[in-house]
């Protein structure tokens, strides 16, 4: 027999800790619960994706406590032809 399933299937986003209480849904059920996600500056703009979509990932920069580091250079992709791999003009 196989060993039941110990994780969650579908990831969810850690709750937002506010004072002493958890932020709690409506009365109704069918409010949001308040989206986690900062302002990374470096004149990025927030997507659209991370304040409203289901974006939920541990190494996001946008939703985590993941911080952007080294350079940041403008350019275009001209080419991924090899795996993990990406030529920027």
């Amino acid at each position: 027999m196989a060993d039941p399933q110990a994780e969650c299937a579908h990831p969810k986003q850690p709750t937002i800790f506010q004072k002493k209480q958890r932020v709690l849904m409506g009365d109704t059920g069918k409010e949001k619960l308040p989206r986690n996600y900062k302002n990374i500056g470096l004149g990025f703009k927030m997507p659209k994706e991370v304040t409203e979509g289901p974006c939920i990932d541990k190494k996001c920069p946008l939703s985590a406590d993941v911080s952007i580091r080294g350079w940041i250079l403008p350019g275009v992709v001209t080419g991924m032809k090899t795996p993990k791999t990406a030529v920027i003009h």
